[in-house]
């Protein structure tokens, strides 16, 4: 099995975990995870079947094993397609370029044998528009150096990014209506969220688009290359400059000097760039004409524009292009596998099924199942300490004994740290909220790794409600935020099943914030 992520694995696994949130059952998913993992366990003498999570195993590779298997078992996959896509896209920008840059060479190339090409118009066509471009594109870079995690925007690369999804969607149309309209609502949704939110994957998104450009500015340089450099080799082509400003040949060599810096101690003065005889031999007057003007002279420009779309042009986007590709290569071997969702999939993978029933020869136990006592799991076995809020209208009756945080841990392996009363003053809770959260203050007796919101699913998500996530959110910072739901109190308890109408509406509301750190878990299962 191939070790090394691609964009296309990352876009099945988000494909494939909003089509389980879709589901909603959750019996249903710990079942179909754990026999995907005993059918592969089973074939590994080092993993016997009734083990936890191998020690050699890290959670990513647990999360990259369920994928695989996870595609055999289905058929059309989108990560597949769009990498695929990605390598046709990568084909038709570098072509893309060239012919781009063909055109524009060949606009410029209109010399009748009366005027020369004005450098002018080749400088200012085929380089000055590119270079501006260039700066901003570094612009961005050094701004998302600076400001990692800041803003969702690349510029004008969501519409690259828009053109290129519509593009794939295109190649692939076929494939894609094989799908199924949930899963192509699935895929949709999942696209988006990538689309909108670094905070999950950062940049990962932005690198293979930034690929693309510099691919097409790299064929663009070739194309004005090669064609500038056909021009000079099989026709009688003159190269001279004109200015209606009183701008004297030793400012024009001066200039030209400057910018040819970076090659001038390999071609010097003569070969890399015109002497400054060879500019005062190139001045045209309109006038004049050019039949006073020398050969020699009039020949003299080709090098030093082909020199200046070399280093000005296409080394940069070459070392812009590498630059992308090893950030890609390193934003995928970094990927964060501590995410919510991927925490309930690796625990749904290795925790045994556990079953109540009493054994008895006659019963036959299915082979998902794996019988055994029923167990508490130590709490040194769950790393991950969240923060409990329970609004006032509940917490005496949630948080009476223990019973909250054992229900909690035995549904969804979590341990609660502290429990927090909220809904008296919203402004002091968050301050409370953000000293607790907050990584530089008082270490507490574990590092919290989340927070918990405990909310009754009957009641609707009102706008006062969703207000209050979206602060908890700015302290919360890269901390999930896992809103519980449960159903409505029962004579005994407080923790009841949640219906499952309730829990759409609040999915539903939840998905319109668009924040993937923000998730729906209901705490008794029905």
């Amino acid at each position: 099995m191939n070790k090394k992520w691609t964009l296309g694995d990352i876009i099945d696994l988000e494909y494939l975990l909003e089509q389980d949130k879709r589901c909603g059952e959750e019996d249903l998913l710990q079942e179909r995870d754990r026999e995907l993992y005993l059918s592969h366990a089973a074939s590994r003498p080092s993993a016997p079947a009734d083990t936890e999570e191998p020690p050699g195993e890290s959670r990513g590779a647990l999360v990259r094993l369920w994928l695989s298997l996870m595609r055999k078992q289905n058929g059309v996959f989108p990560g597949k397609l769009c990498d695929e896509g990605f390598r046709l896209l990568r084909t038709a920008f570098f072509l893309g370029g060239i012919g781009m840059g063909l055109v524009l060479s060949l606009s410029l190339f209109s010399y009748t044998g009366r005027l020369p090409l004005n450098i002018s118009y080749f400088l200012g066509l085929a380089l000055v528009p590119q270079t501006l471009l260039l700066v901003i594109t570094l612009g961005y870079l050094i701004s998302f150096a600076a400001r990692p995690g800041k803003g969702s925007g690349f510029g004008f690369y969501p519409l690259l990014s828009l053109l290129v999804e519509r593009a794939m969607k295109g190649l692939h149309q076929r494939a894609m209506n094989r799908l199924s309209a949930e899963k192509q609502g699935a895929l949709a949704s999942a696209l988006g969220v990538m689309r909108r939110s670094r905070k999950t994957y950062g940049l990962l998104f932005f690198w293979p688009l930034f690929i693309l450009m510099q691919l097409f500015g790299v064929g663009f340089n070739l194309g004005v290359i090669g064609t500038t450099l056909g021009r000079v080799a099989f026709f009688d082509t003159a190269f001279g400059w004109q200015s209606t400003l009183a701008l004297g040949h030793g400012v024009v060599f001066k200039t030209a000097s400057i910018v040819a810096l970076p090659w001038s101690w390999l071609f010097p003065e003569g070969i890399g760039y015109p002497s400054l005889a060879q500019v005062e031999g190139t001045r045209l007057i309109l006038k004049d004409g050019i039949y006073n003007l020398a050969t020699q002279d009039l020949v003299s420009w080709w090098p030093f524009l082909c020199l200046s779309v070399v280093f000005y042009g296409l080394l940069p986007r070459l070392a812009l292009f590498i630059t992308g590709a090893v950030a890609r290569d390193r934003a995928l071997k970094g990927l964060n596998f501590d995410r919510w969702e991927l925490k309930k999939l690796v625990n749904r993978l290795v925790t045994p099924i556990v079953s109540t029933e009493p054994l008895t020869p006659q019963a036959e136990v299915p082979e998902s199942r794996e019988p055994a006592e029923p167990r508490e799991t130590p709490a040194e076995e769950l790393p991950d300490r969240f923060l409990a809020l329970v609004h006032d209208d509940i917490h005496d009756d949630a948080c009476h004994g223990d019973g909250f945080k054992t229900i909690v841990r035995q549904s969804m392996n979590c341990y609660v740290g502290d429990i927090m009363r909220i809904g008296l003053d919203f402004n002091r809770e968050i301050e409370a909220m953000g000293a607790v959260l907050d990584p530089s203050g008082p270490e507490p007796e574990a590092p919290v790794s989340g927070v918990l919101l405990l909310q009754e699913a009957w009641l609707p998500p009102i706008r006062e409600i969703l207000d209050f996530i979206a602060r908890i959110r700015r302290v919360s910072r890269t901390m999930p935020l896992v809103v519980v739901l449960i159903g409505k109190p029962g004579p005994d308890t407080i923790f009841t099943a949640t219906d499952p109408r309730d829990r759409e509406i609040w999915n539903m509301k939840i998905n319109s914030l668009g924040d993937p750190l923000v998730h729906v878990e209901t705490l008794v299962k029905q």
